[in-house]
């Protein structure tokens, strides 16, 4: 469907056709990916990002950068080097997929040091390219190397057969894990739709599916519970005679817990 799309969109550049038509066929949903990346995961990926062999470790600092950075892996795959700015923590994502625009985002000091290392490890090999991280074009040859952004997509494909990440794992997860963990821990939707670069709010509540059994979201639903609990609560002492300030000290005496009709009737006592 998409290539049927960009055939139709280069004829009418062409004026063979008046309009993209293809953009009114309703696509087939695709699965929702929900894979989220663990602190086992994340640690072998700190380990390989380490290795001798500069193709695993660039690899593994590519994935372990979606993480610290949230962006889109094609953001990253041709982020370039001009655009990266250590001293004021700083990189710039240029023509995004929200509107073609810039995004620049905060590098936290996790992210300058993997920068750094991808860095150092480009100097050391010679590397002249224009991309952080790059991959040999195949008019490459030893006299002349030539650089493309990189294929990150057979990068992943590295990791999954050394084991350094499970089978299930894709580029994408490092993203969701950035954006899951960002909802999780409160951040506010205006300050990663900044960060990830999502248009809306609404793009965003994707992400948001399946966290109801985060640690923090727990003490939410279980404060939750406690004020309906409260509620209820109030009402049977109510309804028992109490007076007000009979309530409040019985409340005092069960707050935290639930307090059946019947363990209400020792309250009053």
């Amino acid at each position: 469907m998409a290539a049927l799309s960009a055939v139709v969109a280069f004829a009418k550049q062409r004026k063979i056709v008046q309009s993209n038509f293809v953009r009114q066929i309703d696509r087939p949903a695709q699965a929702k990916r929900k894979r989220r990346v663990g602190g086992v995961e994340l640690a072998g990926l700190g380990h390989a990002a380490q290795s001798h062999d500069s193709r695993i470790a660039e690899a593994a600092r590519f994935a372990l950068l979606l993480r610290y950075a949230g962006c889109r892996p094609g953001e990253l795959a041709r982020l370039r080097r001009d655009d990266v700015s250590l001293s004021s923590e700083t990189l710039v994502f240029r023509n995004t997929k929200f509107k073609s625009e810039d995004r620049s985002i905060h590098l936290t000091p996790r992210a300058v040091s993997i920068l750094n290392a991808q860095f150092y490890q480009n100097t050391v090999e010679g590397v002249e390219s224009e991309y952080v991280f790059s991959t040999r074009a195949k008019t490459s040859t030893p006299e002349t190397p030539v650089y493309v952004y990189y294929n990150y997509e057979s990068a992943i494909k590295l990791l999954r057969r050394l084991g350094v990440v499970e089978q299930s794992f894709h580029a994408h997860a490092m993203r969701r894990e950035y954006i899951s963990r960002a909802i999780e821990t409160n951040m506010p939707y205006s300050t990663i739709k900044k960060l990830t670069g999502h248009h809306s709010s609404q793009a965003i509540e994707i992400y948001d599916e399946g966290l109801s059994t985060a640690p923090e979201i727990r003490e939410a639903l279980n404060r939750h519970e406690q004020a309906i609990n409260e509620d209820e609560l109030i009402g049977v002492l109510t309804r028992m005679g109490m007076s007000p300030q009979q309530v409040k000290e019985a409340l005092a005496k069960a707050r935290g817990e639930y307090v059946s009709p019947m363990k209400a009737v020792l309250l009053k006592e």
